[in-house]
């Protein structure tokens, strides 16, 4: 995974084996951060962020450290990589309202559909942070260009709602 000059297929498969959970223990702290160093590509992204997302499910790693690694990616000039900072943002039981603001508003309009699609599945422990991510869809919506985004936003407007709904429901109980 960490050379650059091997192939696609070689990475992902390397990718898969180290994404098992009996493979995620054996990476190392040195490791793991050399391959999100690395993800300088869509594709490593995407292959190191099984790996973080495996090692953190099988061993645990700090909301710290994940925020690291998610504001690592997020700084990335490749639209690709940023979006794997949403997936890792998944990872974080704090909702970080500033991050979920600064993705809404990404350059590209492809990070920005990804953000809302990631939103329209995310599990709420605050009723707080989804009214105010329902918000920040709402405002997205009212400038955003792309349609793509905006389909994307809709979609995460309603499971917004919908959430809500249920979330009274299950306080009327």
């Amino acid at each position: 995974m960490l050379d650059a000059e091997s192939g696609n297929d070689i990475r992902d498969l390397a990718g898969d084996l180290l994404a098992g959970d009996g493979m995620a223990r054996l990476v190392t702290e040195q490791q793991l951060r050399a391959m999100v160093d690395a993800a300088r590509t869509r594709e490593a992204a995407r292959d190191a962020c099984g790996v973080v997302v495996a090692v953190h499910r099988v061993r645990g790693l700090t909301a710290n450290e994940l925020r690291q690694i998610r504001d690592h990616w997020f700084g990335s000039t490749v639209p690709g990589v940023r979006e794997r900072s949403i997936d890792i943002d998944d990872e974080i039981t704090e909702f970080d309202l500033d991050f979920h603001e600064r993705m809404s508003s990404d350059d590209d309009a492809e990070v920005r559909a990804a953000w809302a699609g990631s939103i329209s599945y995310r599990t709420w422990h605050q009723d707080a942070d989804r009214l105010a991510t329902l918000e920040l869809v709402r405002r997205r919506i009212s400038v955003e260009s792309s349609e793509l985004a905006v389909a994307a936003m809709k979609g995460a407007e309603g499971a917004l709602i919908e959430d809500g709904a249920h979330a009274r429901r299950r306080h009327r109980r």
